[in-house]
């Protein structure tokens, strides 16, 4: 029986993962418990030995605007969550079990970018460079990466939660369903791939 690591489980994507794993032995950190968008909290935070760690968490507070627009401490706080704490946690994980699998979620963005979602870009962006980087270092690392497509999540009602503009409805464009993205994903992790792509042109 594997044990599992998983941030980000709260809602969405990771919610449903949690349900697929929810027989096996996982811990799965809150936010009150491991808040990411403070690496300083990562550094305090006693990490557990596991066979699987899946970095889910990742926001867009205040996001889906011109960067100049984007209030300071809410594009710093995406980088911190999407980014830093997300290199920083998996960095002490790999230093307490170096054969685990670690799973991270990057975004189809990486195919195509578009505006007003600079910092989220950024952190997206910085996590493919760190899984090619890392695999560079340590070629014998299990790093997989999963590329993920507009799914219906909280994000949206999350990056507008302080009310700085109208959310728009993102899901109005074809979309995924949080539990069908969760469920690849588990299959994906038993597989001898490292990387999957996962989008509605899939449905």
């Amino acid at each position: 029986m594997s044990k599992y690591f998983i941030t980000g489980s709260s809602s969405g994507i990771g919610k449903e993962f949690l349900n697929l794993i929810k027989d096996e032995v996982f811990y799965a950190p809150n936010r009150s418990q491991l808040d990411l968008d403070d690496p300083k909290n990562v550094l305090n935070y006693q990490v557990p030995f596991v066979d699987v760690a899946v970095h889910f968490a990742g926001h867009d507070l205040g996001g889906g605007v011109p960067f100049l627009n984007h209030k300071n401490n809410d594009w710093l706080k995406i980088l911190n969550c999407n980014l830093i704490s997300t290199i920083l946690l998996s960095k002490l994980l790999f230093e307490k079990n170096s054969n685990l699998i670690q799973v991270f979620i990057s975004s189809t963005n990486l195919d195509k970018f578009y505006p007003n979602n600079l910092a989220y870009n950024i952190s997206k962006n910085g996590i493919k460079n760190y899984i090619d980087l890392i695999k560079l270092e340590y070629p014998l690392y299990n790093i997989k990466e999963v590329r993920v497509g507009l799914t219906k999540t909280e994000f949206n009602n999350n990056r507008h939660k302080n009310g700085h503009k109208k959310i728009n409805d993102l899901y109005s464009s074809p979309h995924m369903t949080a539990d069908y993205v969760a469920k690849k994903i588990y299959h994906f992790i038993d597989s001898k791939e490292s990387f999957i792509r996962i989008n509605e042109k899939q449905i």
